[in-house]
């Protein structure tokens, strides 16, 4: 005889609920959906969550340096008799030892991020000594002329500047430390991954790409015409800007493209600016630091490894007394 027809799949649905049921099967099942739903809400919030976190430690970078003669005279740029600088074909200024005019100095902005509960600041070793990578510089460092530096770290939410001094740098990797023990007690170190980055991670990327001229079209125009109105100098629109709350790093989100033992290069938007900046895993954790960018093409960005990182360190501890 025929076999019996299959029973309706209402049934069929009952007898599978009884069987999980009576398995255990179906507290299982629950469980592990729960899980998996957990586990893509926080994927989805990950980038919220590590920027808001992190934000607070990464501090925007302001320095200039000038040049001293071994006889201790300053250089300064060549002033017409109108008081305006001379400058030659290429748009540099004219500079001297001799006269009365300003004294030379070349200005600059970074990234940064604190990395201990010391103030230890993790950055760029050309942002940390940035006239290491002047070409124009190299005549004067033969002649015996030292280069005097001021820079400062400004941290989101924290109207007032700390002094950042330098503290080593690395000879193999574009990497140099600073310290801003003040900082220690604004904001928390962030976490140094334990383990490498791998092609298709995905990342964030902090920083302050653009510089001030970033943080004052993100200020808005009527704040940019108040501050215009004073004609402030390079030193104070940052003061300004901090003053109102406005110096906060930019986020981007990206993937790992390639990873070798120099460079991990990712696809996170930056730029000139965000050198120095943390880029973070979705755990939150620094696996590289940003140091270079492909003119042209925003599809292959550069950061030096956390090994790296984690190497200075080390050697920065072994040095102390």
């Amino acid at each position: 005889p025929p076999p019996p027809p299959p029973p309706p799949f209402s049934s069929r649905r009952r007898h599978t609920r009884s069987c999980l049921k009576s398995r255990g099967l179906g507290d299982v099942y629950k469980r592990q959906l729960s899980s998996r739903v957990e586990a893509l809400e926080l994927l989805n919030d990950a980038g919220r969550r590590i920027v808001s976190t992190a934000e607070p430690s990464v501090v925007f970078l302001q320095g200039a340096y000038g040049w001293r003669a071994p006889d201790g005279r300053p250089l300064r740029m060549l002033a017409g008799t109108d008081g305006r600088i001379l400058r030659g074909p290429g748009g540099q200024p004219l500079t001297s030892l001799e006269g009365d005019g300003p004294p030379f100095t070349a200005e600059f902005t970074g990234s940064g991020f604190l990395v201990d509960g010391n103030g230890l600041v993790v950055t760029n070793r050309h942002v940390a000594i940035p006239w290491s990578v002047d070409d124009a510089t190299s005549e004067l460092r033969e002649r015996g002329f030292e280069p005097e530096l001021r820079l400062i770290a400004y941290a989101p939410g924290i109207a007032a500047p700390f002094e950042a001094g330098y503290v080593t740098s690395s000879l193999s990797s574009d990497l140099a430390l600073l310290s801003a023990p003040e900082l220690a007690a604004h904001a928390d170190p962030l976490p140094l991954s334990s383990e490498p980055s791998g092609p298709g991670d995905e990342i964030l990327v902090l920083g302050y790409p653009a510089g001030i001229n970033a943080l004052l079209a993100r200020s808005g125009s009527v704040f940019v015409d108040s501050i215009l109105q004073s004609r402030p100098d390079f030193w104070r629109v940052v003061e300004h800007l901090s003053a109102s709350d406005l110096i906060h790093p930019l986020a981007s989100r990206g993937i790992v493209g390639q990873v070798t033992p120099a460079s991990v290069v990712y696809d996170a938007e930056t730029t000139r600016g965000g050198s120095g900046g943390p880029v973070l895993s979705l755990k939150g954790e620094v696996v590289a630091v940003t140091y270079g960018v492909l003119e042209g093409f925003g599809g292959s960005n550069l950061g030096v490894p956390v090994g790296e990182v984690r190497r200075l360190i080390e050697e920065a501890e072994t040095r102390e007394p």
